[in-house]
């Protein structure tokens, strides 16, 4: 029997995250669906049962997939199918991978596949947040061996003042935008976009972002 867990994430700004665990892709090792307004992402969590042979470093990849589906629309014009990965989806997947790599153990050289898939976009909720925490849940509840758990949080700077998880109006006025994750006690990857921001301003909002993770 599939153990279905629903779990409703408080976010700040009267939002929630909604995640859901063996929902769908009940075939692999791990799946789970994220739900953030009514932005949507199905993450799924595949991996080999022994190690890679004659492998010296960690074979993980992953995919962050974006379709026209997602916002209602079919390929049309000149280009009739989707193309390769954008330079979005190539940097969604940077920011997973980034994420979770450091979470792994040296010496684990089996192949592991990690694919979020972007169901529905509402162009209010952007996916990178639920992408990063559901990938870690997905890894978590598959069995593979990681050191802890991470979560990931947007922070902004708006009037010198520090936003977590802002708006997109917030962020149209905000100096920095800023994706941290990180564990309990710790930062673990941070992204950046920023317009002359001091330093010590700059620290503040990372650390202000890993206490929300």
């Amino acid at each position: 029997m599939f153990n279905i867990v629903k779990s409703n994430i408080d976010l700040v700004n009267g939002k929630s995250l909604l995640v859901e665990s063996c929902y769908l892709a009940r075939q692999a090792k791990g799946s789970v669906l994220a739900t953030y307004g009514k932005t949507t992402i199905l993450t799924t969590v595949c991996f080999t049962d022994e190690d890679s042979v004659d492998v010296d470093f960690f074979p993980m990849s992953v995919n962050y997939i974006e379709k026209h589906y997602a916002v209602g629309k079919i390929p049309g014009g000149f280009l009739k199918k989707e193309t390769k990965p954008s330079d979005r989806e190539i940097l969604i997947s940077r920011l997973i991978d980034r994420s979770l790599r450091p979470m792994f153990k040296d010496n684990f050289f089996r192949t592991v596949s990690i694919v979020c898939n972007l169901l529905s976009y509402d162009s209010q909720h952007e996916p990178e947040i639920p992408a990063i925490i559901s990938a870690a849940i997905a890894v978590k509840i598959s069995g593979l061996p990681i050191k802890s758990i991470i979560a990931a949080t947007k922070v902004g700077i708006v009037d010198d003042k520090i936003v977590i998880n802002p708006t997109k109006e917030e962020l149209s006025n905000s100096s920095a935008d800023i994706i941290v994750s990180g564990t309990m006690d710790s930062v673990v990857m941070v992204e950046s976009n920023a317009n002359i921001v001091d330093e010590a301003k700059m620290l503040d909002a990372i650390w202000e972002g890993q206490k929300k993770c």
